[in-house]
């Protein structure tokens, strides 16, 4: 090969080097949300820390129960033979269990901002994340344990 050749290939793959690195660097820094970059604004909670734990501990059975329901409706669609009963009883369990656990929730929210003075309130629900964003991660939850 010629050395105009090798030039031209050589620099063609340090462009492609350059590239990868900053869409890496890019997604590193993009994957973080905001309200997740300004986790040191929890600390202006600290009275909250104790009740969010019991919160979580009521709401994650919920959760998990909600999901093994929806993973048994979601089994049954993808059955060759089907029972369109069975199928309207699972959607039926899914959506009460999906119903409880928005409900329990929604209550403990509420006792949270009873809690907050308005300008904590302000603060504290400004840094949920936003709908989306728990969609994107139940995603990435879904894909990593089918993954194992």
């Amino acid at each position: 090969m010629s050395i105009k050749a090798l030039t031209i290939l050589v620099i063609i793959s340090l462009a492609f080097n350059v590239a990868f690195l900053a869409v890496f660097v890019f997604h590193q820094f993009r994957s973080c949300p905001p309200f997740l970059r300004n986790h040191e604004k929890l600390e202006y909670f600290p009275r909250l820390r104790e009740y969010m734990q019991k919160t979580r501990e009521v709401i994650t059975p919920l959760r998990e129960e909600f999901e093994q329901f929806r993973q048994e409706f979601i089994d049954e669609l993808s059955q060759k033979e089907i029972s369109e009963e069975n199928l309207r009883n699972n959607l039926e369990r899914t959506l009460e269990k999906q119903m409880t656990m928005e409900k329990q929730l929604g209550e403990r929210l509420i006792e949270i901002r009873l809690k907050l003075s308005p300008e904590e309130a302000e603060l504290f629900f400004r840094m949920l994340p936003p709908e989306p964003y728990h969609e994107k991660i139940l995603r990435r939850i879904q894909r990593f344990n089918m993954n194992k």
